[in-house]
């Protein structure tokens, strides 16, 4: 009654038009998410190339300006004229000071000149004097005792300062200035004979900063303690933060290059190599998305189209093949029974009527079809067998003429003829005249000769025992099945061990099956090698070499038997491995 009740259950048309609608809905939709996202990346991939091309050129340029003022600084203070008035004592008379000034400003107005952006150097000597390189007027003090002159004086290196208002020793108008200064030591004697001082305005840097990303984003100029020295446009920041950038996360971006990410921001800094200092750059996220409201509308305008015109569409598609669909499918479901006496009619030469026409043809290929499928698919299984002993049967013989050779060249005749006598009996069970059962009697005499062969070759390497009772000899067991897991416990285990070693062949009667184990006392598996050998043998790939002969006892225990027999392995690595599996008891032919 709920399926009669239910429009969806009861009418194909309905049904047809639903699902219909619904794939090209999901469609569209999938497309235009997608379109929408690749857009959305590309503008941000773009937006970020633009933000790091811009901030490397800017940091460079900065860079270059402090390279500058530091090679400033180093020529000055070893400027050996101005040591020489640097040492002598504070001149005794006003002519005297006078003159030496006019001398020492002369020069540092001469340095000024050939190096751009610079606003002014000053020296303050140990001896009480000081000199400028601009003609602004000297502030009256001792500077020896101030902060700064302190730290200049004993720090050994360039010392970075900024911003701050006005010069530190002449009068300015209180515009904002960066600092740099480094204390002059006397190539004589090693002492302080005071400090040189280069004062940059932070107009001029934010002359270099004057590119601002088209108008919608920040770039900022920050010491080594990421305070703001400048930024274009002027930034306003939250004071809680004391206008310092804190690192969230952490990317490699090119050489002296960080990348931070701050709420709201996406923030790449570049290290200006001179002093630590950064420039950085800031885009509002919400600026990068900004251009994808027309592209959203446009998907919007797309989806509702769409979606009409697959309403219309499915309206009439649905009304012209609903009934001949319907009837079609009802004729499925008897074949779908076993009843291939059905035959479609055939109203249109259309689609639906060759539809139809086909129909009828298939049902009776599949008629004739299912009849010859059960011998097919016998014919099948015993083709794939015999595929997998020809893969199987070449690999014994070799590794037994190998044998055979190596007791030749060490002229073991009465070895050989024990091998050779053994090899007949191996060829004989194992072509055992095309029989894929034999009984276990043979297929344990097979694997014994195997073993007297190998013998033969590694006599100090190992011994074997067979431990089957007499009783269970009589039962048939798929051939060549004990003898690849010999042979692997020898070459695999017991070969690669540096003490004698021993394999050991037992098998049991359980009610109604067979359980056989072949152990070995070798090197021994981890647990990982035994889930890559157990994996190995279920890659349905049998064309691959490794581990053939343990696939293909594998694979043939399973089809002849089932899916539930098959091979398992116990391992402990230094002890030993177990190889177990179980056969059903089977008897006679």
């Amino acid at each position: 009654m709920l399926f009669r009740s239910n429009p969806l259950q009861s009418s194909l048309r309905l049904r047809i038009l639903v699902f219909f609608l619904l794939v090209s809905f999901v469609s569209i939709l999938f497309l235009s998410v997608t379109f929408y996202f690749i857009s959305a990346d590309v503008i941000r991939k773009n937006s970020e190339k633009l933000l790091i091309d811009l901030i490397d050129q800017i940091a460079d340029e900065v860079n270059g300006l402090f390279v500058d003022a530091h090679r400033t600084l180093r020529m000055v203070a070893n400027d050996p004229k101005i040591q020489q008035v640097l040492r002598n004592p504070y001149p005794s008379s006003i002519s005297e000071l006078y003159s030496i000034e006019l001398e020492v400003d002369n020069q540092l107005s001469f340095v000024q000149s050939y190096i751009k952006d610079i606003f002014g150097i000053y020296i303050v000597g140990a001896n009480g004097t000081q000199y400028k390189s601009n003609f602004f007027s000297g502030r009256e003090g001792d500077w020896h005792n101030t902060w700064w002159y302190q730290q200049v004086s004993h720090s050994y290196d360039t010392f970075w300062l900024g911003p701050h208002n006005g010069a530190f020793i002449v009068e300015t108008t209180d515009q904002p200035i960066i600092t740099v200064g480094e204390s002059i030591i006397d190539k004589a004697s090693g002492n302080s004979l005071g400090i040189v001082l280069l004062d940059i305005e932070v107009k001029t840097l934010e002359a270099m900063l004057k590119a601002n990303l088209e108008g919608f984003g920040n770039i900022l100029l920050a010491d080594a303690d990421r305070r703001v020295v400048c930024s274009i446009p002027q930034l306003i920041l939250d004071p809680k933060r004391n206008r310092r950038f804190s690192p969230v996360s952490h990317q490699v971006t090119p050489i002296n290059s960080e990348e931070y990410r701050t709420e709201g921001y996406l923030v790449y800094s570049s290290q200006i190599a001179m002093n630590n200092w950064l420039t950085i750059g800031m885009i509002p996220q919400n600026q990068l998305t900004k251009d994808m409201k027309s592209i959203t509308t446009f998907i919007i305008v797309l989806i509702i189209a769409v979606c009409i015109i697959d309403t219309l569409v499915a309206l009439y598609f649905t009304g012209k093949v609903a009934n001949p669909i319907k009837k079609l499918m009802m004729l499925m479901k008897q074949v779908e029974t076993g009843d291939f006496d059905v035959n479609m009619e055939i109203a249109s030469k259309d689609e639906l009527g060759k539809l139809s026409e086909s129909f009828n043809v298939m049902v009776k290929k599949l008629d004739n079809s299912m009849k010859m499928l059960f011998e097919n698919q016998r014919k099948l299984r015993k083709a794939e067998l015999r595929a997998l002993e020809a893969q199987i049967n070449p690999h014994f013989l070799y590794n037994t003429l190998d044998s055979v050779c190596w007791l030749a060249r060490a002229e073991r005749s009465d070895e050989i003829i024990n091998t050779v006598v053994a090899l007949t009996k191996l060829l004989r069970i194992g072509l055992s005249r095309g029989d894929e059962i034999i009984t276990i009697g043979n297929e344990v005499e097979h694997v014994d000769n195997y073993l007297i062969i190998q013998k033969m070759r590694y006599r100090k390497k190992f011994g074997y025992i067979i431990d089957v009772p007499e009783e269970i000899k009589q039962y048939k067991i798929l051939k060549l099945v004990l003898q690849p897991l010999a042979e692997n416990a020898l070459y695999h285990g017991i070969k690669n061990k540096m003490e004698k070693g021993t394999i050991r062949i037992s098998a049991e009667k359980n009610s109604n099956t067979i359980a056989f184990s072949i152990s070995d006392t070798g090197i021994g598996m981890s647990q990982k090698q035994i889930a890559v050998l157990e994996k190995s043998l279920e890659d349905k790939d049998s064309t691959k070499a490794e581990g053939i002969g343990l696939k293909n006892v594998n694979e043939r225990m399973k089809i002849y038997f089932g899916e539930e027999y098959g091979l398992s392995f116990k391992s402990e690595e230094g002890v030993g491995t177990v190889v177990s599996f179980k056969i059903p008891i089977i008897k006679g032919e």
